[in-house]
């Protein structure tokens, strides 16, 4: 009957070492896979930042003329107000 027993909890000290070594497998693929999303995801967004950023830079030098002379208006207008 010892035996038995024994051999019981052995079977079951293996089982729970086996499913620990599975789970920890697991959470090492989905730390891998998370980590591998938020790169691409971080990838994404530098590369919509920059163009972003670019366009901005685009925008901006096609409007320089009109913003220079908005600022000069203004620059006007504060000098009559005096």
């Amino acid at each position: 009957m010892r035996d038995m027993s024994n051999h019981a909890m052995e079977t079951v000290k293996d089982l729970v070492h086996r499913q620990n070594l599975e789970r920890k497998k697991f959470i090492e693929f989905v730390k891998i896979n998370m980590a591998a999303e938020i790169s691409v995801t971080n990838d994404w967004k530098c590369i919509i930042d920059q163009l972003t950023h670019e366009r901005l830079a685009v925008v901006l030098s096609c409007h320089v003329r009109e913003l220079a002379e908005l600022f000069s208006q203004s620059e006007v207008l504060v000098g009559c107000s005096n």
